[in-house]
């Protein structure tokens, strides 16, 4: 139990690190080690530093690893799981086992878990005595980490798309699950084989289909009562070895008993296949025999919350959805004649309980409480769940190492331990609130409604602004009042159970204070740091504690959890804030940063859906840009806290320009300059930023060197601001500095120039360009390989950065040198790069040979793979490509690249030989065909939309920016899976079950034959790329050096569209409208405004540009009316 003192009205408790939650261990001398919590849940499985499982478990809510014993009687399949979350087993150690025993349906039962005296091996004894004639099975369900700890705790399902799994079949035992890590861990590859003694007849290497996304409203495996649960490989996000048994043979003295065995390999240097099932067998064998002395046994912690059912909303009929959520509703979705979401006044996203349970992702929000639209250390964001999760990961300033509430790692939130939860006293039983009956989302929060047979809940979660803090209310709208117990895990750190908190307990004022205890953390002033949980209520009576207010126990169960319990209650609210910045609620919280991000735009179109579509979207892509900008993280990739290079000098600068944002664009231009290395001329990869500057990843990918100047050039060419080329930022780690941003420019060109392969002016590959997953396996790929998309990169950050330089009227030598580079640089990419009137992915130059082998070409025997997007979608943009290459290149995306849900990266996968790693090292370790491996990556077809503009192809443009809007996706994408609708998803990832099912049917995928789903959410540069192409190459409005430029790349449906935007800081109200005409003409408040045609666009005519004087001129209302005839 946690240390408590008391003071009269106040107490202070210390809330446990990993070391003092009282874990019982047993191991053995190779370095296998057991961990039990003493509320009987398996906390860990390691081998040496191999973390087996994937999540620690909780002291009171249990982890992931459970064996469900089953009984088959009469037709009727019954179950209960004896160890797991759900289990009341009693338990006990040995010095070579831990026992959980119990009494269920007229039988009694031992599960024994016994680790081998000398090997990386253990196994699950159970024993069934029954006093009737059913038949029994065993289930187990493993998940699985199999890397270090500290990498299965970055992201559990990263490390699950790199584990290779496969089902082998043995003539006596049937199935077995054998599990590879294809992520090296210390240049080792860990391996895990789970067989069952007794014969296993059903194998799953998945959890997601043992669990099934119902689980959300049932808390019961979909598969649970399959007489036989189907075999299925999956290589997806939730690694797991899942076996069923084969009916368990009766002894003679009429019991049952199972064997399921795991055998641990520290290097299993080459893929698994059927010689590990056979070594496996001979392993069983020869198991030893030992003997065991039972010490006493404990029971389990039985929870007053219970462990096996959720409180989940029913179905709301449409007058409570219209009393709910009043005003109009549009892109509502229906499935099989089922509302499922829509949304509603100002972009309220609501989904209903059918949606939550029905997508493969549960819906998530993150919202950021702040007035800046720059990272502030001083901001607070928090993260929330449909599926009573009302808030989590709640961070001040860094998202990684000053977390007060941690991340729900498991998308199917198994065992309910993460974030701030509300439990419910329903008939006796309290019932932690799950799936709530609608789930509403806002740019401020979210909001659910539970309705019962005879009351309704509401929960509100409300970024408070001004305070940066947040606001959670519970609310009873009908019904009588309630009971609850408030409780969340305290993490004051980076992760739970790494290191002690203090929670400062003041009863008389309902607050609670939290601060770092006894830390030695990377940011010592975050130890400074407190934070306050203030609860008001009508209650009767409000009572604060810890992990002993959720049990029922007599063995103490320490937990890092702060609990609340209130009686009797119509209304709660609790607010949460950095103590020092806690302010009261005031009304200007109502105004975000994403509508002061937006600046007022919007669009609409009464006759054209599509526009209403892109309207809403935009308002949500900003949202997330707005989250990638100032707290970099995602719903999936929780970690992050950093600034990529590449990632923040586009989306976010691009978005901030496009939106007239000039001085955050300038500020993050500076910023980043500022991380440049003095000696190397180079860029981290990524860097942190405010109090953990130092943290850093000093190498770097080959094009990373080029967006600094080429989001330079572009924010000189829109806003025409050239003092920032005398800005005064330092080099990394220099004090005292007069260097000016074109001092690193001219380092950074004197960088690029050495870069360059022997005797040409291309640069080289370097640790990768944009396509993390295709960084080269050997040192020699390193120097010798060249990215065709980064040599474009480099020809059009030049041809940019030339004509800002000319603009600022700056002549100096170096200057001088950059036309006749530019010209060398197309020289060679045609000479080397372009074979058979077709651009290569890469080209690698063998000593012996002057010209390069051709890689992700026609030509390419070594890969087989014969087109890539990335170089023909920035030939275009970049200018490179003469008019016929761009039509060429244009015509193989059509025909060998483009599928139903979008522009994809090759035209074929890379083969996968288990994670062999030959050429490229995830994309041939990767065992799951995801995110950049499943090769439609949007922010890529995001590119492939804006070339779509470069070329003037108006449907074109369109399609592609509608195919990866998830609102009402279905009638764009008919293959597409439900998914969350107000939030951008990194990928469109086939659903198959693993690579070499993607490489035998992709055929299939390229026609739509198979289902797309989405991928990881949120955390990507896409979203403000997305906004920036919707504005400045759709609707046609951007800058040239301060004056306007009109070039409209729309429908012939959207004429009739308004946008209002604030343009060259005047607000505008713009009106479309398609004629025959052959020139665009242009009035503001009713005066012809006088244009120049711009002759900037080598594949099409330009549009027309109307000098800043001009608009000083004619819009001098308040809101401006501007007619735009295309």
């Amino acid at each position: 139990m946690p240390g408590v003192t008391t003071e009269t009205s106040k107490q202070t408790i210390i809330l446990p690190a990993e070391e003092d939650l009282g874990i019982q261990t047993i191991q053995n001398p190779v370095g296998l080690k057991i961990s039990v919590l003493p509320s009987g849940h398996l906390y860990a499985i390691e081998c040496a530093d191999i973390l087996i499982n994937q999540i620690l478990a909780h002291p009171v809510h249990g982890g992931l690893t459970a064996i469900y014993l089953r009984k088959h009687e009469q037709g009727k399949i019954d179950n209960i799981q004896i160890v797991g979350n759900q289990s009341r087993s009693k338990y006990c150690c040995y010095e070579n086992a831990i026992e959980w025993v119990g009494n269920w349906s007229n039988c009694t039962y031992v599960c024994r878990l016994e680790i081998h005296p000398n090997d990386f091996a253990w196994r699950w004894n159970v024993q069934i005595n029954s006093h009737d004639n059913a038949d029994y099975d065993i289930i187990i369900a493993q998940d699985i980490g199999l890397a270090n700890r500290g990498a299965v705790r970055t992201n559990e399902a990263y490390i699950s798309q790199y584990i290779d799994h496969q089902i082998l079949s043995h003539d006596s035992l049937g199935y077995m699950v054998a599990s590879r890590q294809n992520l090296a861990q210390d240049h080792k590859y860990p391996c895990i084989v789970h067989a069952i003694e007794n014969g296993a007849n059903a194998a799953m290497t998945d959890a997601y289909d043992f669990y099934g996304t119902t689980y959300r409203r049932t808390d019961t495996p979909v598969v649970i009562d399959q007489k036989c649960l189907p075999t299925i490989k999956h290589q997806n996000e939730f690694a797991a070895a899942i076996l069923q048994s084969e009916i368990l043979n009766k002894n003679s003295n009429g019991s049952h008993e199972a064997n399921i065995y795991a055998f641990f390999e520290a290097n299993h240097s080459e893929p698994t296949n059927d010689k590990d099932a056979h070594k496996t067998a001979n392993k069983i064998a020869q198991w030893p025999s030992q003997d065991f002395t039972r010490n006493q046994c404990h029971s389990t912690s039985t929870t007053r919350i219970s462990a096996t059912k959720r409180l989940h909303g029913i179905d709301p009929s449409e007058a409570d959805l219209k009393s709910w959520f009043t005003g109009e509703w549009r892109h509502c979705e229906y499935v099989d004649q089922s509302l499922w979401s829509f949304f509603t006044n100002d972009h309220e996203h609501v989904v209903l309980a059918a949606k939550e349970a029905g997508v493969s992702r549960s819906h998530g929000h993150i919202v950021r409480a702040s007035t800046s639209l720059m990272p502030q250390d001083n901001d607070i964001c928090c993260t929330m769940w449909a599926g009573g999760v009302f808030a989590s990961h709640i961070a001040l300033g860094n998202t990684s190492f000053q977390k007060l509430l941690g991340v729900v790692r498991n998308s199917l939130d198994i065992n309910a331990a993460s974030g701030l939860r509300i439990a419910v006293k329903i008939n006796n039983q309290y019932f932690a609130l799950g799936t709530p009956s609608a789930f509403s989302m806002d740019h401020n929060g979210g909001r659910w409604i539970y309705k019962l047979e005879s009351q309704i809940f509401e929960v509100k979660t409300i970024a408070n602004h001004q305070s940066r803090g947040f606001d959670i209310t519970f609310n009873t709208i009908s019904g009588s009042a309630c009971d609850l117990i408030i409780y969340s895990d305290i993490v004051m750190g980076s992760d739970e159970y790494h290191q002690q908190s203090i929670a400062q307990v003041d009863e008389v004022n309902q607050c609670i204070q939290f601060s770092t205890h006894n830390t030695t953390s990377l940011n010592t002033a975050f130890d400074e740091v407190t934070f306050d949980m203030k609860f008001t209520t009508d209650a009767s009576k409000l009572s604060f504690g810890s992990s002993e207010m959720l049990i029922k126990a007599t063995n103490q169960v320490a937990a890092p959890t702060i609990v609340c319990e209130s009686k009797h209650t119509n209304q709660l609210a609790i607010t949460i804030n950095e103590t020092e910045k806690y302010l009261p609620k005031g009304e200007a919280e109502k105004v975000t940063c994403n509508s002061q991000l937006l600046n007022t735009f919007s669009i609409k179109n009464e006759n054209d859906i599509t526009v209403s579509k892109l309207n809403d979207c935009v308002q949500w892509f900003m949202h997330n840009a707005l989250i990638h900008l100032s707290s970099p993280h995602g719903l999936e990739q929780y970690g992050g806290a950093a600034w990529g290079v590449r990632d923040v000098l586009q989306g976010a600068v691009e978005s901030l320009v496009a939106l007239g944002h000039d001085t955050e664009a300038r500020n993050i231009l500076c910023k980043v300059y500022a991380q440049q290395d003095q000696e190397t001329g180079n860029w981290p990869q990524w860097f942190m930023f405010g109090d953990y500057q130092q943290i850093r990843q000093t190498d770097c990918h080959g094009d990373i060197i080029v967006w600094p100047i080429k989001s330079l050039a572009y924010y000189v060419m829109r806003t025409g601001d050239t003092s920032i080329f005398h800005e005064i930022v330092p080099f990394h780690k220099e004090n005292n500095s007069t260097t000016t941003i074109l001092d690193h420019v001219e380092r950074c060109m004197d960088r690029i120039n050495s870069d360059f392969i022997s005797n040409t002016n291309l640069i080289r590959f370097g640790d990768g360009d944009w396509n993390d997953s295709l960084q080269p396996t050997e040192e020699k790929y390193r120097d010798n390989l060249v990215s065709t998309w980064t040599v474009e990169l480099v020809y059009q950050a030049l041809s940019e950065l030339l004509d800002a330089l000319k603009f600022a009227g700056i002549n100096s030598n170096w200057v001088a040198r950059i036309p006749t580079a530019i010209q060398k640089i197309q020289d060679d990419f045609n000479r080397y790069l372009v074979k058979d009137d077709c651009v290569a992915g890469f080209g690698l130059f063998h000593e012996q040979n002057e010209s390069p082998e051709l890689l992700l070409h026609p030509s390419d025997e070594r890969t087989g793979i014969s087109y890539r997007l990335l170089p023909m979608t920035r030939g275009i943009l970049s200018g490179i490509f003469t008019k016929e290459q761009a039509e060429q290149h244009q015509q193989y995306i059509q025909d060998h690249l483009l599928a139903p849900d979008g522009a994809r990266l090759m035209n074929k996968p890379p083969v996968y030989q288990g994670g062999r790693e030959i050429v490229f090292r995830r994309a041939e370790s990767a065992a799951s065909f995801s995110r950049e491996i499943g090769l439609q990556y949007v922010h890529a077809h995001l590119r492939y939309a804006e070339a779509q503009s470069e070329l003037g192809n108006r449907e074109n443009l369109v399609n592609a920016l509608m195919t990866v809007n998830p609102i009402d996706l279905k009638s764009i994408v008919k293959n597409s899976q439900p998914r969350q609708a107000n939030t951008y998803f990194s990928s469109s990832d086939a659903d198959v079950s693993d690579r070499y099912e993607s490489y035998e049917r992709y055929q299939d995928i390229m026609q739509g034959n198979i289902e797309v789903k989405g991928g990881w959410r949120l955390y990507s540069s896409g979203p403000g790329i997305f906004v920036r192409i919707v504005i400045e190459n759709m609707l046609g409005i951007t800058r040239h050096y301060g004056n306007l430029v009109i070039d409209p790349i729309m429908t012939k449906q959207m004429s009739g569209t308004t946008c209002d935007i604030t343009i060259l800081g005047k607000k505008f109200s713009i009106q479309y409208y398609k004629t025959n005409q052959k020139y665009m003409t242009v009035v503001i408040n009713g005066n012809n405004a006088p244009a120049v045609p711009m002759h900037n666009k080598p594949y099409r005519e330009g549009g027309i540009m109307i000098e800043k004087q001009t608009i000083d001129q004619f819009a001098n209302q308040t809101i401006n009316t501007m007619i735009i005839y295309y």
